[in-house]
């Protein structure tokens, strides 16, 4: 079978079902079942992968990049569903790259540097300035709406998603969303090979030590398209001994046969257009060249940065708002994206199947506790949000019981969580508390 054949079969599989919740939730494909028995076996059956016995970690060779998604969806469902553990993926379209945040990649001391690091601290200020202070107001609210005020550090994910640099670096519970941006680069030679890195959550004794996740806030969707989530090692540079990978694939870059796409019942755009956001770039962007107008770049001083940017922030304040503020009657519906969006990631990140239970799913409570620590002021916002919406009785109820009482169970988890780890909410984050 030749490669563009194996492409067009795996892209026909993916398509005749709903991979949407991640890797243990697989409603039986509804398309044509019979179809997809048979493009299982076959793509199986030219399946041959030579595993190199360089390291003590697995290490492997594809023959193109859908061989390799292939590979890693058997293998991700395999971890998952024998209750071993969940994953994280990264794909870089250069296997001789290490795993280098943004930030340690750029000189600060050269001219280049210090701007792209300008731009990212304001690209973080105006985002947070648009969306720290939110109220969203409601007849179907408590009197006082619902106020939403996160931290500025929690707009840093929002910045390394766009672009920016920042000392995070980009991960996905999705194998087929890594092989995407290794296999896509516009500037991959004819001999260059991709790698995509995997590794358990919680695999390597006290991985969440040395590596912290770091969610995306409200608002910002394209992130939850690509099942995102940011790590932040607690060591500077190289995170390659921090993270640790289990497992590496290799294959060509280069995919000339065909454009690599991520399907999940049908074909995800995984990089849709925000002119929001590429609003707020372009405003960053001035704000540096308006900043060097009253100063020398030999002569940055950090307070001074920081004051201009906050200041600035605050002079176009009426030119940013505009960009998401969204109508009264949206406005609920823009928090139950989130609500959707959030818990949907959880399925990919914290869910495996429990054989205890006859083959049903449960919680991995290192990998969800770990989410809330390291992301408490969401967290909590996301359990508020989540238990108004199971009270609204003008919302439509999980027609499973069962359902219903796991997410509640859910929400009261999180608020245990936070009260026993001594963090007070109501330091860094508002939230009128509306659910009794």
């Amino acid at each position: 079978m030749t490669i563009k054949d194996f492409a067009d079969t795996y892209d026909e599989w993916r398509l005749l079902k709903d991979w949407s919740l991640g890797p243990v939730i697989r409603p039986d494909p509804q398309k044509d079942p019979q179809r997809f028995s048979e493009l299982t076996e076959i793509l199986i059956s030219q399946s041959d992968f030579d595993q190199i016995q360089t390291t003590n970690d697995g290490h492997f060779f594809a023959e193109s990049a859908w061989h390799a998604s292939f590979f890693l969806e058997v293998f991700n469902s395999a971890i998952v569903c024998g209750s071993v553990g969940n994953m994280l993926f990264r794909g870089q379209s250069d296997s001789n790259w290490h795993i280098v945040p943004s930030i340690d990649r750029e000189d600060l001391t050269t001219f280049s540097g210090a701007r792209k690091l300008f731009e990212s601290l304001a690209f973080r200020e105006l985002s947070a300035n648009l969306h720290t202070d939110l109220t969203m107001i409601s007849p179907r609210l408590p009197e006082n709406g619902i106020k939403l005020s996160l931290p500025r550090e929690a707009y840093v994910p929002v910045a390394q998603h766009y672009g920016h640099i920042t000392e995070l670096v980009d991960f996905t519970a999705d194998p087929t969303v890594a092989v995407f941006f290794a296999a896509n680069s516009k500037f991959a030679s004819e001999e260059q090979m991709a790698r995509v890195f995997a590794s358990r959550l919680g695999s390597k004794e006290h991985l969440f030590d040395k590596i912290h996740l770091k969610l995306v806030p409200p608002f910002f969707r394209r992130p939850y398209l690509q099942k995102g989530v940011f790590v932040q090692s607690m060591n500077p540079g190289d995170i390659h001994e921090e993270y640790s990978p289990d497992l590496t694939i290799d294959f060509p870059a280069n995919t000339i046969e065909k454009e690599f796409v991520v399907i999940r019942g049908e074909i995800v755009d995984i990089l849709p257009k925000d002119d929001n956001i590429k609003k707020l770039s372009e405003i960053a962007e001035r704000s540096f060249w308006e900043f060097l107008q009253k100063n020398e770049f030999d002569t940055f001083d950090p307070i001074e940065v920081f004051n201009f940017i906050s200041d600035y922030a605050k002079k176009v304040d009426g030119e940013i708002t505009p960009l998401y503020k969204p109508e009264v009657h949206k406005a609920m519906g823009y928090f139950a994206e989130f609500i959707n969006e959030l818990e949907d990631l959880f399925y990919w990140l914290c869910y495996f199947t429990n054989h205890k239970s006859n083959g049903g799913i449960a919680l991995n409570v290192d990998v969800f506790d770990t989410l809330i620590d390291h992301n408490p002021e969401i967290m909590l916002f996301f359990a508020k949000m989540y238990k108004m919406f199971l009270s609204d009785d003008l919302l439509p109820v999980p027609q499973d019981e069962n359902r219903k009482k796991w997410q509640e169970a859910l929400s009261s988890h999180i608020y245990v969580r936070l009260e026993n780890s001594g963090h007070n909410p109501s330091r860094r984050l508002t939230v009128d508390d509306f659910v009794k």
